[in-house]
């Protein structure tokens, strides 16, 4: 969820938004599915039946995201089926988490990744800039974006560049 109480859902195929529709009587939040909107799909036929839906902005299927408080949305997209070999380099290898704005344009992609547990099952702890195997986004604090690892790894990148920072 946002800040301003708004939920997002969504699976490998698209994100929908289901806005906050105030609290009742006795203060439990409201939601509506018929006010439910779909952002984003990789599929053109759920994007001609939602209009205002839009295709992501790099190819492949989206795995895991977050929307942090500003609005922002972070996934991590996976365009290449093969498995990420030991000892190879991960960067362009298919694999990217990538930042939207709230209005969904992209922001900025980071290329050194393996994404899921599938892609990096053949591979060791990440070297310094590399993120093996995303399985969650953990948080946003500040201007830090932090996601775990498949070897148990946190790795923490500027929210507004990008920038790979260190791993915990």
């Amino acid at each position: 969820t946002a800040d301003n109480l708004d939920i997002y859902l969504g699976d490998t195929a698209c994100i929908w938004k289901l806005p906050f529709d105030g609290f009742d009587a006795h203060g439990i939040p409201n939601y509506d599915m018929a006010h439910a909107k779909m952002l984003l799909s990789t599929s053109a036929a759920q994007r001609t039946q939602h209009p205002g839906a839009l295709p992501y902005p790099v190819p492949g299927t989206p795995n895991i995201f977050m929307v942090d408080a500003q609005g922002n949305l972070y996934t991590d997209i996976d365009y290449s089926q093969d498995r990420i070999k030991r000892g190879h380099s991960l960067l362009d290898s298919g694999h990217s988490i990538i930042k939207l704005s709230p209005e969904l344009k992209l922001l900025w992609e980071y290329r050194n990744v393996a994404t899921s547990m599938g892609a990096a099952y053949n591979t060791a702890i990440s070297k310094p800039g590399e993120i093996e195997g995303i399985c969650n986004f953990t948080g946003a604090m500040g201007r830090y974006l932090t996601v775990g690892s498949y070897y148990g790894q946190y790795h923490v990148l500027d929210k507004e560049t990008g920038l790979y920072i260190t791993a915990i």
